[in-house]
């Protein structure tokens, strides 16, 4: 006598997981395969020499991106374009997975039992994930930050590894997603200039998610923001005191910390005031924004069955 045994399902988000991973790889292999063995010339050969120390008059901005420059420099490597092209590709792999997994964790419905229609969900958030991390990896601008060693490619993944948390907490509130918050947007706020015009719509995310939750994390909030705010200011002073010690500053001559903050406070806001483009703003308005308005304030077709 012989007896089938059935197959055990896979644990809930065993497929997500899968599904991530082989998205992270896939699009990994594609940039690998686009990837140039030098340093492309023009924007991205200035930035190479100019990050990694190189160059002796170093610009004070991208603290991070900047340290992970020296450090590959450091390193002994026979060919430092190559080590920060591929750096820039698995940085851009890993912000089109962070894509992904923000998208499949956006609920379709808008009622409060959006939770009991999870199940029903599980697929088309998944295949709107799936969508746009292919989508975002095969556009131009992504392509060429993610193979030429720019730190455009790094800004976007500190920008979402900020967001990633709250929808995190949107699945299942805890304390511990806040703190994750505090540090992934301390990161972001020291490096990339936009999340300061960000930040007050994430802050508003925030407070939506903690009104909604039912959990009253109003301390808890508040403490990360704070604390993400520090430690930014912390790092960009660890920042400026390694700048005022390093070979850069004294070539130049007379640089402190005091005026190595200062530099990058001022490269800061003024790489901020140029992220709005002055020529093609319109364009992107009616190319992004106005659809996602029109699907944020449509009523969605959800799935019931």
């Amino acid at each position: 006598m012989t007896s089938e045994v059935e197959p055990r399902p896979a644990a809930p988000g065993t497929l997500e997981r899968v599904v991530g991973v082989a998205l992270f790889f896939g699009i990994l292999v594609f940039y690998l395969a686009q990837l140039p063995s030098f340093a492309v010339p023009g924007r991205w050969a200035d930035m190479l020499t100019a990050f990694s120390g190189l160059d002796p008059v170093r610009p004070v901005i991208r603290p991070l991106w900047s340290g992970l420059m020296v450090g590959l420099a450091a390193l002994p490597t026979p060919q430092l374009a190559l080590a920060a092209n591929l750096c820039s590709a698995l940085i851009g792999a890993a912000a089109c997975a962070l894509l992904y997994g923000i998208l499949r964790r956006i609920p379709f419905a808008r009622t409060k039992g959006w939770r009991q229609r999870a199940a029903q969900e599980r697929m088309p958030r998944l295949l709107a994930g799936v969508v746009a991390a292919l989508y975002a990896a095969f556009l131009s601008p992504t392509l060429i930050a993610s193979t030429r060693g720019d730190f455009a490619a790094f800004g976007v993944f500190l920008f979402l590894l900020a967001c990633y948390p709250s929808f995190l907490y949107l699945q299942r509130p805890r304390v511990a997603h806040l703190h994750l918050t505090a540090l992934f947007l301390g990161l972001a706020l020291v490096e990339y200039p936009a999340m300061l015009l960000m930040l007050p719509l994430l802050a508003l995310w925030w407070l939506v998610l903690v009104w909604t939750g039912g959990q009253r994390h109003w301390l808890h909030l508040l403490a990360a923001f704070l604390l993400a705010v520090a430690l930014a200011l912390a790092l960009a002073l660890l920042y400026a005191q390694a700048y005022a010690a390093s070979a850069a500053a004294a070539w130049q001559g007379g640089v402190t910390t005091g005026s190595a903050l200062r530099e990058l406070a001022r490269n800061h806001l003024l790489e901020m005031t140029r992220c709005v483009p002055k020529v093609g703003w319109l364009l992107i308005v009616c190319t992004s924004v106005v659809p996602f308005l029109a699907i944020l304030f449509r009523e969605h077709d959800e799935p019931r069955d």
